[in-house]
């Protein structure tokens, strides 16, 4: 489970058989365009899909938006590994390729706030939420950046914002339950932690493990 959900569409691995640059001898198998582009939802080891997702990444030749894609979704396998500097290196590639992608800028934010690289973490969530106004995983991200900050007024706003658009979001309810009790209503705080939780029973120890508890 990650704080910071996206989905890659299935639409890209289908398209990519027809794409001129897997035309080569070198093209990528079907197999690791399979296993890359499902890296959202794993079924095999993290492993398989680092694997496949480097291959995308060496053979698409000039496919930026493949290699783009490859990058991203090889970021998030690091993430689920907890080694945020691999992901964030990966999602500089895929921000470079292309500068379009929300998600991208979205999972960096998550993952500089992680490293504790707060100015850059607001800054990426920021782009996140120009080309996503509505997006309420990067309003979910930017809470989670200002709860790590400190600035709890900030962390509601941006938490209100990601529940009032995904009212079920838990790890939303959890990080605005934790700015509520900073600034002093246990209640309110106590009640949204219990619905975060009902939502997802891991998630104080997703949230614990950034180091981040009620």
């Amino acid at each position: 489970m990650t704080l910071r959900p996206r989905l890659i569409t299935v639409a890209i691995a289908l398209t990519l058989a027809a794409s001129p640059s897997f035309s080569a001898p070198q093209a990528a198998t079907a197999t690791e365009k399979q296993i890359c582009f499902e890296a959202e939802t794993p079924t095999a080891p993290d492993e398989d899909y680092i694997a496949s997702c480097t291959a995308i990444i060496r053979k698409a030749g000039g496919n930026a938006r493949v290699v783009s894609h490859a990058f991203h979704n090889r970021a998030l396998v690091y993430h689920r590994m907890a080694q945020y500097e691999q992901s964030v290196d990966d999602l500089d590639h895929a921000i470079s390729l292309d500068a379009e992608d929300a998600g991208a800028w979205n999972d960096r934010c998550f993952d500089n706030a992680v490293l504790r690289r707060l100015e850059e973490a607001l800054v990426d969530c920021r782009k996140a939420l120009a080309l996503s106004p509505e997006n309420a995983i990067a309003w979910n991200s930017l809470g989670f950046t200002r709860l790590i900050q400190g600035n709890d007024d900030a962390a509601l706003g941006a938490y209100n914002r990601a529940i009032k658009l995904a009212p079920e979001l838990p790890c939303a309810l959890f990080g605005r339950g934790i700015a509520k009790r900073r600034k002093g209503d246990e209640d309110g705080g106590d009640a949204d932690i219990a619905a975060a939780k009902s939502l997802l029973p891991e998630v104080a120890e997703i949230f614990a493990r950034f180091g981040i508890s009620p």
